[in-house]
Formats: C-alpha cells, structure tokens, sequence
C-alpha cells in the first residue's frame, strides 16, 4: 500500500491538472477497496471466470507512427539551352516520357541559316586555303582582274548613290517643312473655325434666352386671351339668359294686353247699352211727362228708370275707364318690353362681337407661342449643333496638333534619316575605294607567291570555320529539347509562340533537399519548360514526436498506408531523418524520410500517408500477452495455470512490443499464461481483478502496470 501512496504522489508532481490526479486517486483507492470487499468479504462472489493464453515462440515487434504524406525525391528542371521562339510542345503534364524523348522544339529557321552561313564560311576558307597553296590559276587571274573592275564600277554606283542621297536629303526637308506647314495652316484654320462656332453658340445662346422671353410672353398671352374669353361667353350667355326672361316676360303681358283690350271692348259695349237703356228711359220719361205730367211714371217710375240708368252709365263708364287704364298700362308695358327686347338684342350682338375679338386674340396669342416655341426648338437645337461642332473642332485640333507634333518629329527623323543615309552613303564611298584598294592589292597578292605566315593565316581560319560550324551546328540541336532521363511530365511552363531564353546546365532539385548532375539540357529555373518526377521511386515524408525519433533507425522497415486507397499496404523503409526539429504549436517533431520499396500507379505525390515503422524487433523468441505480465515491486511477474493450480513466478522480459512481451527467462514456450478475468458478483456489481489478488495486474488490468508506464505498482 505504501508503494502506492508513493506512486500516487510522483504522479501529482508530474501532472499538469491536480484535479485530474485527485479523481484518479480516489477512484483508484474506491476500486482498491471495492475490489478487496470482494474477493476477500463477500460470501456472495462467484468463482472467477479463468483466461488463458499459452506462450509460444514468435516476433515481438515495437513501433512507432505518424502522418504525411507522399513526396517525390527528385524534380528534374528541364530547359532548352538557347533561346528562341517556342514552335512545337511534344507532351503533356501526366504524360510518361523516355530518355531521349523529344519534349519540344523552337524555331530552328535561324540556326538552319547560322549552320549554311558557317558551311558556306567553311567551303570560302578551304578554298582560299587550297588557292594559296596551289597558287592563281588563269581562272583567278580573271576572277581577279574582274574584281578590280567590278571594284571601280562599285565606287562609282557608291558616288552616285551619294549624289542621289544628298538630293534624297534635300527633298525629305522640303517635303517635312511642307507637311509641317500644312498642319500649322490646318491647325490655324481649324482655331478659326472653332471660334467661329464659339460665337455662333453664343449668339445662338442669346437667341435662345430671346426666344424663351417671348414663348414666356406669349404663354401669358394665351393664358390671359383664355381669361378674357371666358369672362365674354360668360357674358355672353348672361345676355341671352336675360334675352329669354325678357321674352318671356313681354309674351305674358302681350297676353294680358289681349286680355284688358278684350276687357275694354265688352265695358264699352255695356257702356253702350246703358247710354241706349238711358235714353230710352229719358225718351220715356219725356214722353209720359208730356203725357201726363201729374202721373206715377212721370213723377216716380220714369224718373227712378231714368236715375238707374243713369247710374249703370256711369257704372259702365268707369268700368270702361278702368278697362283702358289696364290697356294703356298693357301698352306701356309692351313698349318697355320692346325697348328690353332691343337692348337684349344689341347687349348680344356686343357680347357677340367680344368673344369674337377673344377668339381671334386667342388665336394670334396661340400662333405667337407656337412661333416662339418653334424659335426655342430652333435655338436650342443650333446650339446643339454648335455644341457638337466645337467638340468636333476640338478633336481636330487635337489632332492637328498631334499631327504638327509627329510633323516636327518626322523633321528631326528626316534630317538624322538624311544625316545618316549621306555618312552611310559616304561610308559606302570609303568602302568602295577601300575596296578597289583592297581588289588591286588582292590581284597582285594572288599572283604573287603565298606567303608562310599567309598559310598559317588561311589554315587558322579553316580551323576557325570549322569551330563556327561546329557551334551552329550544336545550337541547331539545341532547338529540339529532349528528356534527359526517364519519368512523368509534371507541368509544362511554356506556350507555343513564347520566346525563351537558354538556361544552360543546371541541376536535379531533390525532394529531400539535396541536388545531383542531370544531363547538359536541364536547368534550374523555377519556371522551367517541363518538370520530370520519378513516380517509380515515391517517398513519404512524416514528422514524428522527439521521443518516437529517437527510436527509428535508417535502414528500418515500415509500412504504409494512403488516407485515398482504403485496405491497402505498402511496404517501405527509413532513407533519411532529419538532423533538425520543425517546432509546430510547441511540438517539437523531427520529419523522417521513408522509401516506397514498390511503386504504385495509384499513388500520387501529395497524398496523406500514415506510416508504421518497426523500432525494435526479437525473431523466434518465447513471448506471450503482454497484459499477462505484471510488476510488483520491480519484478515482472506472470500466473501460470499448471494441473488446475495457479503459480506466480517471476520472469525476465526483453523488448515490450505493442502487442506482446519477450520473455527471456523464467517461462518456455507451451506454458499456460493466467489473463487477468473479468467477476461477476451476484448482487449485480461487476469488477476486474487479478487472479491472485492484492494490487498486481497486466497491462490492461489491475494497478500494477496499465496504460502508464511501470503502473502504479511499482
């Protein structure tokens, strides 16, 4: 117990969260105690179930693993080694290519020239050589008395020519100055122009504000003619309203006029009748008076008559006085009526006439706006033509300007043109005399006999001619670029039509950072025209934590998985690790290089790889379990199961695979090996102990060496 407490307290010291160590050691001491009320307390516990594992003569093998991935350990740079024009490209990226592969080829037009211009060089050289050794022949004495004459006749056309570029010259500056002239005088003309519009848009400009004056005018002008022509209909039709009421009016009082004279006529009539009823009751009373001038109807009756008709006249008078008051009253009102009637008539006609004027108002008020709206449309549209026109006159004058600009230039490029052709012209003249110098001189070296230093001179340049052509010749085949060695196109860093310039020779960029010799046509550029890889010789490149580094060693086997191809291995080994860490997120790793020992067309650089490498491995040793074997006290122990009876025996372990353990001594291969078993107790717990009780255990069970190194045990 007090190994554990010890145990225990080294943890606390080295781990990082005391939390986690306190769990732990509670929980390891509520397992202790769990595990010692069970096997040692309880009537209830059932007999363990035993494991077994018999031990036997095997491989014990220790590994290590991490991630990468696939890397390819050479990239081959492959450059043409002269420069030129890109005219054909033979492959593509993923193609596989042979050694002497054409990859493509550049223009060779030039070099196919260079090489018949150094052959050509070479023919002249041997057969100067051959001429001073055998000496002139009658034929290269006419050769060279023709070369004499043709050397005059090409210093006099060299005089000419000179003549004719002197003329040449003297026109080119006329014919400048003249084309500079007429683009000042176009230039001034296009000036004028373009103030000449100027001033037509400004004066196009004052039309317009005028126009627009008067289209405002004439627009109040019609708004105020549409007034004074309502207010006249309006009056107008008050007029002829006042003309219908009147009418009206005078047909109802030339009816009552009817009515009183019809009045007037029957009162006269009774008037009538009561002046004859009258006079005949006078006539009467005369006539009874006369008669009996005493009697009742003289003296009563008669007179009563008399006094009655008397009184129906003048019942009847005022009645027809009254019936012609009425008339007279009827008359004067039908001559107000005709006097209403005539006034409504000429109010009318002047209404009449007024509405008219306003018409015709309207209408010349109408057509002086529509006039000075055509006027603004007008305006506006000249000053848009005087706009355009004085941009376009700009433009020219732009242009004009360019032009007198490139005109001065082309005075400047004449006279150093003329300059030129006149000292070339002069030159040519030199060159010409030198010529009929060096023809005589020439004519009487041939004839003369070869000199020793002549010879060597005439051999030097066979042996020159010879080098140039040589040199021609290996730049033409230079034009076709070929692999140097055999692999897969990775890219390809150049278009047809793209001019090049030669990288010479280069170098093989290595995966692993080192470089070798590749053939003359490879170069180092980082855009080269074609890049090789060797997919036959992949490689896997993963970092490994320090203390897994510290195990591998070159030459060690491993294997290989891909994340892409699912269930499949590939055996490689160690080619290469790292002398310096690569620190990532404070973990240190050193990369660590591994071998494919058989390429794959499925496996392709930058693929995830995980690699397993052996650290350590025993062949044909006893070894077993290795969570049958326990420590205790620094001894490594192990139950062995012999005749029914179980035997703690001590042994001594070797390598500690992943898997199993080697045992040096202390057990033969065939023995029995006791597992730790899994309880079950019949109240319904369950627990993990060791077959022999107390705290000892394999490495998967018990306290005596679990997933932490050495256990808890000791």
């Amino acid at each position: 117990m007090s190994d554990l407490l010890v145990r225990v307290q080294q943890l606390n010291r080295t781990a990082r969260f005391r939390w986690v160590n306190l769990l732990l050691l509670v929980g390891i001491a509520g397992i202790a105690v769990l595990g010692y009320v069970e096997i040692r307390g309880s009537t209830t516990t059932a007999a363990a179930a035993v494991r077994t594992v018999t031990t036997a003569r095997g491989v014990v093998l220790s590994t290590v693993s991490a991630t990468g991935n696939v890397t390819v350990p050479t990239q081959l740079s492959v450059d043409f080694q002269t420069s030129g024009r890109i005219a054909e490209i033979d492959v593509k990226a993923g193609e596989r290519v042979k050694r002497g592969q054409i990859l493509g080829k550049l223009d060779a037009s030039t070099a196919r020239t260079s090489v018949a211009n150094a052959q050509a060089a070479l023919v002249s050289a041997q057969a100067h050589l051959q001429q001073l050794v055998s000496g002139a022949t009658t034929v290269v004495r006419a050769q060279d008395a023709l070369s004499v004459t043709q050397a005059h006749q090409a210093l006099a056309n060299a005089k000419s020519s000179l003549v004719a570029a002197r003329v040449a010259a003297k026109n080119d500056r006329s014919s400048a100055k003249l084309s500079l002239a007429q683009a000042e005088a176009q230039l001034r003309y296009d000036q004028a122009q373009l103030a000449s519009d100027r001033s037509s848009h400004a004066t196009d400009t004052t039309s317009l504000a005028t126009a627009q004056a008067a289209l405002a005018t004439a627009q109040q002008q019609v708004a105020a003619a549409k007034q004074q022509l309502a207010n006249d209909q309006n009056g107008l039709a008050s007029a002829q309203t006042t003309q219908t009421t009147d009418q009206g009016s005078a047909s109802l009082h030339s009816q009552q006029l009817s009515k009183d004279q019809n009045s007037l006529s029957s009162a006269k009539a009774n008037l009538q009748t009561a002046q004859s009823t009258l006079q005949q009751a006078q006539a009467k009373l005369a006539t009874d008076c006369t008669a009996d001038p005493t009697g009742s109807a003289c003296l009563t009756s008669d007179p009563g008559a008399v006094t009655s008709a008397q009184n129906a006249v003048n019942s009847a008078q005022s009645a027809v006085n009254s019936a012609q008051a009425a008339v007279n009253a009827d008359l004067n009102q039908q001559s107000a009526d005709s006097s209403a009637a005539t006034s409504n008539s000429l109010a009318i006609a002047a209404a009449n006439r007024l509405v008219t004027a306003d018409q015709s108002a309207l209408s010349d008020a109408q057509t002086a706006q529509q006039t000075a709206q055509s006027d603004v449309n007008t305006a506006t549209s000249a000053i848009s033509g005087d706009t355009a026109k004085i941009a376009g006159d700009l433009t020219k004058i732009t242009a004009d300007k360019n032009t007198i600009a490139t005109q001065r230039q082309n005075v400047g490029s004449a006279a150093a043109k003329d300059v030129q052709s006149q000292q070339s012209a002069a030159q040519s003249v030199q060159s010409a005399k030198t010529g009929v110098t060096s023809a005589v001189l020439g004519k009487a070296v041939k004839e003369a006999p070869a000199a020793a230093a002549d010879l060597a001179s005439a051999r030097a340049g066979v042996v020159s001619a010879e080098a140039n052509l040589k040199t021609a010749q290996q730049t033409l085949d230079w034009t076709v670029l070929r692999a140097p060695a055999a692999g897969t196109v990775a890219s390809v860093g150049a278009v047809l039509g793209q001019s090049v310039s030669g990288s010479g020779i280069g170098s093989a960029a290595s995966a692993s950072g080192s470089s070798g010799s590749s053939s003359g046509s490879s170069g180092t550029s980082s855009t080269a025209f074609v890049t090789l890889v060797a997919l036959n010789r992949l490689e896997v490149s993963a970092g490994f934590s320090e203390s897994d580094a510290a195990k591998i060693r070159i030459g060690r086997p491993a294997t290989v998985t891909v994340s892409a191809l699912p269930g499949q291995e590939f055996a490689a080994r160690v080619v290469a690790i790292d002398t310096l860490s690569t620190v990532v997120s404070n973990v240190v790793t050193y990369n660590v290089t591994f071998a494919l020992n058989k390429a794959s067309s499925q496996v392709r650089p930058g693929m995830t790889a995980n690699v397993q490498v052996v650290t350590a491995e025993r062949d044909n040793v006893v070894n077993v379990v290795s969570s049958a074997v326990r420590t205790a006290g620094g001894a490594s122990l192990v139950t062995v199961l012999a005749n029914g009876k179980q035997t703690v025996k001590p042994v001594t372990v070797g390598l500690v695979g992943d898997s199993t353990t080697e045992i040096v001594s202390g057990l033969a291969a065939g023995a029995v090996v006791v597992l730790p078993t899994v309880t079950i107790s019949t109240t319904g717990t369950t627990g993990t102990t060791g077959t022999t009780g107390g705290f000892g255990g394999g490495r998967t069970g018990g306290f005596g060496g679990g997933a932490i190194p050495g256990g808890l045990g000791g």
